[in-house]
């Protein structure tokens, strides 16, 4: 069965408009024209991402070195605000309601999501550059998943899935309804002992971890949240690195469906 959205958007023509951009574009290309491709998407917002993933397929098979172009990484921040994104998850990630932006970082898109059929809340991160990410984005994100879905621990935000959707990597996370530990500290002013108790969970999360061959690399307050009772869970593995297995090189499975 359609979706609506994918409904509306057949309606109101945006796959002919689509296709008709990527041809003006080619042509272009082909009669040796010089094209920013910065001002080309901004002008046509409403085809996003898809235009933006057609425009670097086009590139690359022209011999452009996509990642290494600067131009590439500022149409995504130029083109893609945060409810762009949110409809292209719900498009494409069609066994979860996809919700408002919870969490924006150097690289990554928070949602917050319910998955259809258990109601579980659910948090999808998503790169904030897509398909205009450079490798090393790319690679870091990849690393991230890799290593955080190693870690089973209770006071460790849980990686329940992860894929591509349309060249765009994404992870589904658990969802953690919590504030960052110093505001917790100052907001709920527990006592002495509760604080020794939340500090020992941290410091045994962290220690199953590095037994794991994992190392954070970047504990700091607005990584450590703390839920209603008490529990804190360690997320955001970004900038960790593995004391075992070389990830310089990781792939991820694609989804399907």
């Amino acid at each position: 069965m359609m979706s609506d959205s994918s409904e509306s958007s057949s309606a109101d023509g945006r796959p002919q408009r689509l296709q008709q951009a990527v041809d003006e574009f080619r042509d272009a290309l082909d009669a040796g024209r010089t094209i920013d491709d910065r001002s080309f998407c901004e002008l046509r917002a409403d085809l996003m991402p898809e235009l933006g993933m057609q425009i670097r397929m086009l590139r690359r098979i022209r011999g452009v070195d996509v990642d290494s172009d600067a131009s590439f990484h500022r149409v995504a921040a130029a083109t893609f605000d945060d409810e762009d994104i949110r409809r292209f998850l719900q498009e494409n990630l069609t066994k979860y309601t996809i919700q408002d932006a919870i969490s924006r970082g150097g690289q990554g898109l928070v949602f917050r999501a319910t998955q259809h059929g258990t109601h579980r809340d659910v948090a999808i991160k998503v790169l904030a550059d897509g398909v205009f990410a450079s490798k090393q984005q790319l690679e870091r994100f990849m690393r991230e998943i890799e290593l955080a879905a190693r870690l089973r621990h209770p006071n460790i935000v849980a990686i329940h899935d992860s894929g591509t959707v349309q060249n765009r990597p994404y992870c589904v996370m658990e969802y953690v309804d919590g504030e960052p530990v110093d505001d917790y500290i100052l907001l709920e002013r527990p006592s002495l002992r509760d604080r020794v108790t939340l500090f020992a969970k941290i410091c045994r999360a962290v220690s199953y971890a590095h037994q794991r061959g994992v190392i954070h690399r970047d504990l700091k307050p607005a990584n450590i949240l703390v839920t209603a009772d008490g529990q804190p869970k360690i997320l955001d593995f970004g900038v960790a690195r593995a004391t075992d297995l070389d990830l310089r090189t990781v792939t991820l499975q694609t989804e399907v469906g």
